[in-house]
């Protein structure tokens, strides 16, 4: 069974229709014709608690159920979809820390995340793998500093723009 949509869910699609229609849609050919990053809309979106949609309260996020952030992200991708991209791609990055990352790196990146401060990538696609990550060949080895990464990623949405990546 599909549950509804709450209040809440709706008030926040609706909001972010607005936003869409009048903000993202007469500015998405532009970006599409320059292939310029949409890293403009940003604040707008920060602003209205995008960045933060798939968080939960306690980490700065807006709380929304899984519906109304599905909602929310088709408003944003019938107006612009490499803003859409662009979001998705910082959920990623973002449900990457909630789900397995550890407390403090929750502290660190989520609520800046949130609140639109902090952009984050998801770097999963590899050259001979694609985002298939059974065939991922890209290594972390422990070293007494951290970690040494060994491998090639690619077409990682949001890289160049990042301020972390996942």
């Amino acid at each position: 069974m599909i549950p509804d949509f709450t209040a809440d869910d709706l008030a926040v699609r609706e909001a972010v229709r607005r936003f869409a229609q009048n903000e993202l849609a007469p500015r998405a050919a532009g970006f599409d014709e320059s292939g310029s990053f949409v890293g403009a809309h940003l604040p707008g979106l920060s602003a209205l608690g995008v960045m933060g949609l798939n968080l939960p309260e306690a980490w700065g996020g807006v709380g929304i159920s899984a519906l109304g952030l599905t909602g929310a992200v088709e408003e944003i991708a019938a107006a612009c979809a490499a803003t859409a991209s662009m979001v998705t791609a910082h959920f990623l990055a973002t449900d990457s820390i909630l789900l397995a990352g550890a407390e403090e790196q929750k502290g660190q990146y989520l609520p800046a995340a949130a609140a639109g401060k902090l952009l984050g990538a998801f770097a999963l696609t590899e050259p001979g793998a694609g985002s298939n990550p059974a065939d991922m060949t890209t290594t972390a080895t422990p070293t007494l500093a951290g970690f040494q990464l060994g491998g090639v990623k690619h077409f990682i949405s949001n890289a160049g723009h990042a301020d972390f990546i996942v």
